[in-house]
């Protein structure tokens, strides 16, 4: 947590032919019964070629004061991507 900001790091990996765009992360927000409170998306800001690796990092803002305060389960995935020929 950063402030009001939750940055997630990461390494995302590319185990494709094809190169991808435009990558976004998404995070989504549960309380501590389960219950869905919201989520949020952010674009990775690079491009991923073919059988490679790339470091990234994202910034999700306006959340919730429960996962603010460290109350609350974050599940994270890959949400979109333009398949390109880089």
């Amino acid at each position: 947590m950063d402030g009001d900001e939750m940055v997630v790091t990461g390494i995302i990996s590319n185990l494709t032919d094809s190169s991808w765009t435009s990558v976004s992360v998404e995070g989504e927000f549960f309380d501590e019964s389960g219950k869905f409170l919201g989520e949020g998306r952010s674009y990775i800001g690079s491009d991923i070629h073919s059988n490679a690796s790339e470091n990234f990092e994202v910034r999700f803002r306006n959340l919730p004061d429960i996962v603010l305060s460290g109350n609350a389960k974050t599940k994270l995935k890959i949400a979109s991507g333009v398949n390109s020929s880089l």
